[in-house]
């Protein structure tokens, strides 16, 4: 597991820079395991999500959302890629869901 990904957050999100070499499934069953045993560390909160390092088709992208949202309690909003005003336009949806969302507190 240690070479399939690697999590990096960043504002709002994470970031899964994702190894192009491990097959499919074996990155899945990782990212899922991963995902499991760090539940607490990530807690409960919305993000988008951000994948690098691989071509993925929209099927694989669908997948790596379940595995993590079956897997943890966080919720991903969206995908974000390199564009960096697309990308600044979901930050800016985001941070507008989160602010208009009940408090947990």
């Amino acid at each position: 597991m240690k070479n399939s990904f690697v999590i990096k957050s960043f504002q709002n999100g994470i970031n899964l820079k994702l190894n192009a070499d491990v097959p499919f499934e074996q990155l899945l069953q990782d990212i899922a395991a991963k995902f499991n045993e760090s539940r607490n560390f990530f807690g409960s909160a919305s993000v988008a999500l951000s994948l690098e390092g691989r071509n993925l088709s929209q099927e694989e992208e669908v997948s790596i959302i379940d595995a993590i949202n079956e897997n943890s309690d966080l919720s991903i909003i969206c995908i974000v890629g390199k564009d960096d005003v697309q990308n600044n336009n979901f930050i800016k949806a985001l941070q507008t869901l989160q602010s208009k969302l009940p408090s947990n507190d």
